[in-house]
């Protein structure tokens, strides 16, 4: 079905992946019965602009797949999508995301990414786009179910596997299950990849509120942010950055004018661009995915 949600929730920015320069590709997706969305409601343009993915969303299918032991038998694009879709293109299978809605609308949260992706990859995985017909509500909830699965398996609590859904409305669809649904689904998921073990996004006996650095200098080399009730996974990545010896803070970028506000950020703060990119290399080998980001 060619349509996805217009949510409700007030959304925030979020620079995890970093674009490639390319040449783009026009998908004309007029007619197309064999596509699946993440929700209702919006529609698709009938002529898709794609352009390579970036190497952080391709990492981050990479991991999604080493949950199941299989590698990507599909193809992975940006394109001026409302969110992300899983289609069938003549002999190609490929998942288009929009760089700008992950840049732009959702919080900086590595997980929302990997439940959005996750549930897309079930839909090739599952056989739903062999299919015609679009989404329906049962193959949405095996996909929101592999979504669940994938974020216990790499380490997320069920909050975390669960907040991207939380901000879809409340009523379903003719295509798509009702939220309370689908959240259900993510928690079986996840229940079966952690066997219920109760990951905490604030640990019983640390305070809510962390202590954070206020940190002299302009730009940051952002190794990753957590939304402010994730805060326990934020003080892990910390922790293992600081054993490695690297210089890495804590910081609350509610703080500062040009991060997104709303999250617990582990940075390693420097003066100048130059130094910031210089640090980045030394981020990168523990942290793929670590990027450059201005802050006042």
């Amino acid at each position: 079905m060619k349509t996805l949600t217009k949510f409700s929730a007030a959304l925030f920015s979020l620079s995890l992946f970093t674009p490639q320069v390319s040449a783009q590709t026009l998908l004309n997706l007029g007619g197309q019965d064999h596509l699946c969305s993440f929700a209702p409601d919006e529609v698709f343009d009938e002529q898709i602009y794609s352009f390579s993915s970036s190497k952080q969303a391709e990492d981050l299918v990479a991991d999604i797949l080493s949950t199941v032991g299989l590698v990507p038998r599909f193809q992975i694009y940006a394109g001026n999508v409302p969110n992300a879709a899983a289609v069938i293109d003549g002999d190609q299978r490929l998942i288009v995301y929009s760089e700008d809605w992950i840049q732009n609308e959702i919080a900086n949260n590595r997980w929302a990414a990997v439940a959005l992706l996750s549930h897309e990859i079930a839909h090739h995985l599952n056989g739903h786009t062999l299919e015609a017909g679009g989404s329906r509500p049962p193959t949405e909830l095996e996909a929101d179910k592999f979504a669940g699965f994938a974020v216990g398996k790499l380490g997320g609590s069920l909050q975390d596997a669960q907040w991207l859904f939380k901000q879809l409305s409340a009523s379903g669809s003719d295509t798509h299950p009702p939220r309370g649904a689908r959240l259900e689904a993510v928690a079986v998921g996840w229940r079966d990849a952690t066997g219920g073990q109760v990951i905490r996004s604030t640990p019983k006996d640390e305070p809510s509120t962390p202590t954070t650095s206020s940190v002299a200098g302009d730009w940051f080399v952002i190794a990753g942010s957590y939304p402010h009730a994730s805060v326990a996974q934020a003080e892990i990545l910390l922790h293992r950055l600081q054993a490695q010896g690297l210089p890495v803070r804590l910081v609350n970028t509610d703080s500062y004018a040009k991060l997104s506000n709303g999250l617990y950020s582990v940075v390693v703060a420097t003066n100048s661009r130059s130094s910031a990119f210089h640090a980045l290399e030394g981020v990168k080998q523990y942290v793929s995915d670590a990027y450059v980001k201005k802050g006042n």
